[in-house]
């Protein structure tokens, strides 16, 4: 009887420190609010990358594709679109479709989920037609914070971004982006 009784006492205190949130909301020292992971996702990407106007002579993703060179200065508008999860949970990527291609939200008897996955386009046709766009550090990585920490940038949102083009050899087309607009 004593082991049962032990037993339920250490199984209750368990569960009381099971059910304590692990990461505290304050500072204890101060009683200040301490930063979410959204807050610390969006310092970890540069002040100056979200822009306040969209910049100039932005051009759609299929027309960009279509003249792109390495090294090219580029200003581009699309749609966050054309996979199932276009926006990096844990770097700065986000794939953006161009806005003439259809998502599945535009057929009104399409009842998906994921419409910005645009599922009822063949493969080759999302490939075309949508770039890569990352925000990379100093050693060309993509830095370590998801874009979704930018107010308004989710599936289905018009972006205007400008930046660099990093074309690969078999015509993959990624933009380092240096500014980022959300329509």
């Amino acid at each position: 009887m004593k082991n049962r009784s032990l037993a339920a006492t250490l199984v209750l205190t368990a569960a009381l420190f099971a059910g304590c949130d692990d990461a505290p909301s304050t500072n204890s020292n101060t009683g200040t609010p301490l930063p979410s992971a959204g807050a610390t996702e969006a310092a970890a990407l540069p002040s100056n990358l979200r822009l306040t106007s969209a910049p100039a002579g932005a051009t759609d993703i299929t027309a960009a594709k279509a003249s792109v060179k390495d090294g090219d200065r580029v200003v581009i508008r699309g749609v966050v679109a054309g996979r199932v999860d276009p926006i990096a949970e844990n770097r700065a990527i986000v794939t953006l479709l161009d806005a003439g291609i259809a998502t599945c939200d535009k057929n009104p008897s399409d009842g998906c989920r994921t419409p910005w996955d645009a599922c009822c386009e063949p493969a080759d046709v999302l490939s075309k037609n949508s770039v890569t766009v990352q925000v990379v550090d100093a050693d060309g990585r993509p830095l370590k914070a998801s874009l979704a920490a930018i107010d308004g940038v989710k599936p289905l949102a018009k972006l205007v971004v400008s930046g660099v083009a990093d074309v690969s050899s078999d015509g993959v087309v990624l933009v380092n982006a240096d500014g980022l607009f959300v329509e």
